[in-house]
């Protein structure tokens, strides 16, 4: 199993401040791999630079592209790396969208972290 501290983190989130203070709760964690990006196309050309331990996910991101999308992209690419979603969209056509792409969890916004870093370590001790 890998130790929560060698996580490499790929945040995808339109919102400065919310993926500023995500990087900044698990920074105090100690993980220090973390990368935030706030569209699709450089989130693709970071994954193809090299793969992350698990993506946080928001639902809608800057550009023509959902989350949604975007994950499926990835899985397209052969990337397998478990995803949490993070979304104010937890109606059941959503979370029925999103449940597609495991290994995945899916966060409600607005969230507290403890919930985030119990996701992480399920995710964790189930993928790796």
């Amino acid at each position: 199993m890998i130790d929560i501290q060698a996580l490499d983190i790929l945040i995808v989130e339109d919102e400065s401040l919310i993926a500023r203070n995500i990087q900044l709760h698990l920074a105090h964690k100690g993980i220090e791999s973390i990368r935030i990006f706030d569209n699709a196309d450089d989130t693709l050309n970071s994954v193809k630079d090299r793969l992350p331990s698990i993506i946080l996910m928001d639902y809608y991101i800057k550009g023509s592209m959902t989350g949604d999308k975007l994950a499926h992209t990835i899985r397209s690419m052969n990337c397998q790396t478990p995803i949490i979603f993070m979304t104010a969209y937890s109606d059941s056509d959503t979370i029925s969208e999103l449940n597609r792409y495991t290994p995945c969890r899916i966060l409600s916004k607005p969230f507290q972290f403890p919930i985030l870093f119990r996701h992480l370590e399920e995710l964790i001790e189930n993928t790796y």
